[in-house]
């Protein structure tokens, strides 16, 4: 973080909450110049309103270097709050409306036709509904002296935020980052168990080109084998452009069913395993292709769940899926990557407040960053899951 951040996120706090009793009218420069001068106003200020002013702070901090730079990660399924409304709002009819044929251009051979029609053809507004909101809170403690030390420099002061910043930053990362495997399941698991499952068996497929009659090739046998390596990578990325392809046209295949949609191909997410893009993509002697000739964008994950005790890890380890349930769980093997429509799914943070705790006996304050992150998965839009079997 720059000083000039600093001094906007400073500004920002003491434009929003008048800091009383301090006497202080100017502006934080832009170099915090003046921001030993600032610290000495604050000597003036009450016990309470100071805690006020460090509570708002803090909470600003949070905002400005951590929410912010949150969004858009985490596989495009962290949103900012209009992404997050567009998507819940979005207008979508139980079915297509029709498009009829038009006498715009051809109306001379009909004079006196009564061409009008007075019904009403409406699209449904729906709103998805939320899978789950979740709420946590960061708790950490600052001393007094760190507060009263931040203030007589600019560089204390950046090591100030910083140490904020990284408190929020390293707590909230582990709780979204956790909470994108499980929105990633639910998408897969919803891909798994329709009807017709929307699952692109990978081995199966490439035998089905480039099996000649012989014993059918295990993923085992191909990665062995430069030549059917080599073919198997550029296989893998064709499918994945191909299927974008084929989303982007209007379908009821690679969703629910419940509608007609599509999804432009700017808006397709892919998410593989880091395995499994580790395997395919170590080529000993790359053949008549080269990858640049191919491009494919994905996003990597350890693993769905979890990943495993061992260092080097199997696909039994980080591509099974257990899903709770009754009577008995359901278990998916050899998932390795999930392609959709990053509309069709979200997460969003609604409420980042902060309460204080000062603790007089040892001149310290405890802060608790309150956050609420809300989620949902709309099945109605595309997903496809590839599987290595």
């Amino acid at each position: 973080m720059t000083n000039k951040q600093i001094a906007t996120t400073l500004n920002t706090v003491i434009m929003k909450n008048e800091i009383v009793g301090s006497g202080w009218t100017q502006q934080i420069a832009e170099d915090l110049s003046n921001i030993v001068e600032f610290g000495k106003s604050l000597t003036n200020v009450t016990k309470e309103n100071l805690l006020n002013f460090k509570q708002n702070l803090v909470a600003q901090i949070s905002n400005d270097y951590v929410i912010r730079k949150l969004e858009k990660k985490f596989f495009g399924l962290s949103k900012s709050r209009s992404d997050f409304r567009v998507a819940l709002q979005r207008i979508m009819s139980a079915g297509l409306i029709e498009a009829t044929e038009s006498h715009m251009n051809n109306l001379s051979w009909s004079n006196g036709k009564d061409w009008h029609d007075g019904k009403y053809y409406g699209a449904d507004l729906d709103s998805t509904i939320y899978t789950d909101t979740i709420n946590f809170k960061i708790p950490y403690s600052l001393s007094e002296n760190e507060w009263i030390e931040a203030f007589e420099s600019a560089e204390q002061l950046t090591m100030l935020f910083s140490l904020i910043a990284t408190n929020v930053e390293s707590s909230i990362t582990s709780k979204m980052n956790a909470l994108s495997k499980r929105l990633l399941v639910a998408i897969i698991d919803n891909c798994e168990k329709a009807t017709t499952p929307r699952v692109v068996k990978l081995v199966t497929e490439f035998n089905n080109i480039y099996n000649t009659g012989g014993e059918p090739l295990t993923f085992d046998i191909i990665v062995k084998d430069r030549n059917l390596h080599a073919k198997f990578n550029a296989f893998v990325k064709a499918t994945i452009n191909e299927l974008r392809g084929y989303t982007s046209e209007p379908n009821y295949i690679y969703n629910d069913g419940s509608v007609v949609t599509w999804t432009p191909r700017e808006k397709i997410e892919c998410v593989l395993l880091n395995k499994f893009t580790s395997d395919i993509e170590y080529i000993t002697d790359p053949i008549d292709y080269h990858e640049k000739d191919m491009p494919v964008a994905y996003e990597t994950i350890n693993g769905w769940q979890t990943t495993g005790k061992d260092i080097f890890k199997t696909y039994e380890d980080v591509a099974t899926i257990v899903i709770d349930g009754e009577p008995s769980d359901t278990t998916y093997n050899n998932v390795v990557g999930v392609i959709f429509d990053i509309d069709g799914a979200g997460m969003e943070i609604i409420q980042n407040k902060v309460t204080k705790e000062y603790v007089g006996s040892e001149d310290f304050t405890n802060y608790f960053h309150h956050m609420s992150i809300r989620n949902f998965v709309d099945t109605r839009l595309s997903s496809i899951v590839l599987e290595l079997s």
